[in-house]
């Protein structure tokens, strides 16, 4: 006899553990089936080196999970998720030998800032306190259903101060950049924290991104004891009001029957039951057109999903484990940056990023290569055997390569990894071969075969441009997180607002499902 519950979670990913959570907490029996061994999807933590050297293979930088309510609600801190915030978080190391670092508290930012430029400096403040008047309307926009097209337009739309926050919505973050300052090292600092957005340097209409990362001061953690705490808390939380959170459970198909969502079957052929409904976090394609298959579907929703992009951008990863961390040519003219948390380098302005992503749009390799340095270990030493230190550098590249596809990563990888390095040793010379104690090398494409839904390396589940965003994140026509399937719904990051460890796509998909069930909101004070 098939296993029955209310409620079916495909995929363990912290977006699919929060929405169980929420709905688990209202009162349906909940079951999470994760395809892996491990929880936690792109918040994933593992010993990839050697034994005792935690390293977050994915997501890394935890914000906006603090900004709205989903870690409070769920009270994640009472299940084991526990956060230290960096007194410094960002740095960039320049080819001069100058650095800069970005303090949590806004007036170490500004007297960084004012040994570059005195007008930068003042330019940011400025920036930052025109939008920090803003910081509910943009946790509501983060954390709601999205709204029609038109509606924000409307309202900002009748005061000078709207229309300017309009405009910027209009641009790409580095025409504003040129706009509002001078120092093209102060520029690489601001593209950068708005590239690891997901966000292309250039891409029109997403100018709203680059004001958005200031309102975030003194809010991003490192999760102690790796990014997989988070999720593992998060299951907890299910378990804990009577729900079953399982791994190594692959769905294979969702079962439909007059047009409704009935349960799941696994590979192994185990069939699920579900007595309310579906939710996916896997991304819409395999979804819809695998699990649920296109003779199932109308055209208009087919037609959506074969257009869905992944980002353009993917990331090629180095991991290492430490005698020692890094110690940087440039702390001597900015002590701070030995203990920075992330650290940039390789660009000393727009330009790089031209050339990168101009690479990557050819199909090569970052010919410019201008990685992130993070140590985890300086703020949270468990990950990392006593006195030892971990290391994730990160380098902007493409998924398909011109030059034999995809598939060229494998033979490719490890060399492109010495460049990386060769890099690294110009800024931080102490990176020898014999501080080195492990090397593990992520490709794009590797990426892609661990992670179902991390299509082309993507980490944000779909390109983050104008028509892949609100009610067309994925899919228009049906409602906020709903399908054509009636009980089928999607809450993983290819829904809005999209990928970054805040919950918000769980927290969305779970107050829909709630709406569409008649469950009273137990978070709704």
């Amino acid at each position: 006899m098939a296993e029955e519950y209310d409620a079916i979670i495909i995929g363990g990913g912290h977006n699919g553990l929060a929405c169980g959570a929420y709905l688990a907490k209202a009162g349906l029996k909940v079951i999470v089936l994760e395809r892996w061994k491990l929880l936690g999807g792109g918040c994933i933590t593992e010993e990839v080196t050697l034994p005792g050297f935690k390293h977050n293979t994915a997501s890394n930088y935890h914000g906006w999970v603090h900004y709205g309510p989903v870690y409070k609600d769920l009270e994640l801190e009472k299940y084991g998720s526990k956060y230290v915030f960096p007194s410094v978080a960002f740095g960039m190391a320049f080819s001069d030998d100058t650095g800069f670092v970005a303090h949590r508290h806004m007036q170490g930012i500004l007297s960084e800032l004012s040994r570059f430029s005195e007008k930068d400096a003042k330019a940011f403040l400025a920036l930052r306190d025109q939008f920090v008047r803003f910081k509910e309307v943009l946790k509501g926009f983060l954390f709601s259903p999205p709204q029609q097209p038109s509606a924000l337009p409307a309202l900002l739309q009748e005061s000078h101060e709207g229309r300017e926050i309009l405009r910027f919505a209009l641009s790409s973050p580095k025409n504003l950049l040129n706009e509002l300052f001078e120092s093209d090292k102060v520029k690489s600092w601001l593209l950068l924290t708005t590239v690891f957005a997901g966000i292309a340097h250039d891409i029109i209409g997403a100018g709203l991104f680059l004001p958005a990362m200031t309102v975030i001061e003194g809010g991003w953690g490192c999760s102690v004891g790796g990014s997989i705490s988070l999720p593992l808390a998060m299951a907890r939380v299910i378990e804990a009001n009577g729900g079953v959170v399982r791994t190594n459970s692959h769905v294979e198909r969702i079962v439909v029957e007059g047009g409704q969502a009935k349960g799941v079957e696994l590979a192994d052929g185990t069939r699920i039951t579900a007595r309310k409904l579906v939710a996916s976090n896997v991304e819409p394609g395999q979804t819809l057109m695998k699990m649920v298959g296109e003779d199932k579907l109308p055209k208009e929703a087919t037609l959506q999903v074969k257009r869905w992009r992944a980002s353009e951008m993917a990331l090629f990863t180095v991991h290492l484990a430490l005698k020692e961390p890094p110690h940087w040519k440039a702390a001597d003219f900015c002590p701070d940056l030995d203990r920075c948390w992330g650290v940039g380098f390789g660009y000393d302005g727009p330009d790089e990023f031209d050339s990168q992503f101009g690479d990557i749009r050819r199909g090569i390799p970052p010919r410019t290569i201008a990685p992130f340095l993070v140590t985890n270990t300086l703020y949270d030493p468990t990950q990392a055997p006593e006195g030892k230190h971990t290391g994730v550098l990160w380098q902007f590249a493409c998924y398909d390569l011109k030059d034999g596809g995809p598939e060229k990563w494998d033979s490719i990888k490890e060399d492109y990894a010495d460049q990386c390095m060769d890099v690294l040793r110009r800024y931080a010379p102490n990176m020898t071969p014999d501080n080195i104690l492990g090397r593990y090398v992520v490709s794009p494409l590797d990426i892609e075969r661990r992670d179902i839904s991390m299509i082309k390396g993507d980490l944000g589940s779909g390109e983050t441009s104008q028509e892949q965003l609100g009610i067309f994140r994925p899919l228009h026509g049906w409602g906020p997180n709903r399908t054509p399937v009636r009980g089928l719904d999607l809450c993983g990051p290819s829904t809005h607002p999209g990928g970054n460890v805040s919950g918000a796509c769980g927290y969305i998909a779970a107050n829909v499902i709630a709406d569409d069930l008649k469950l009273k909101k137990w978070w709704v004070k």
